[in-house]
């Protein structure tokens, strides 16, 4: 929840958008056995680093793992 906070004031992006990419961390979370929170992490560096795009980040966020 935190994490999704963060990156929603990062992204500028309504709830209904980062609750969508929150349901994401969780599934790939599942796929991978990483913590969601780390998927999280990783996102909102990529999101400060001017990933802005969401499909891109969920996409950079799984090949980081």
């Amino acid at each position: 929840e935190r994490q999704t906070t963060k990156l929603q004031q990062v992204l500028g992006q309504t709830d209904g958008v980062t609750a969508q990419v929150s349901k994401q961390f969780i599934d790939l979370a599942q796929k991978t056995g990483t913590s969601a929170v780390s998927i999280a992490n990783a996102t909102q560096i990529l999101a400060q680093a001017g990933f802005t795009n969401l499909n891109q980040l969920s996409a950079c966020a799984a090949q980081q793992i």
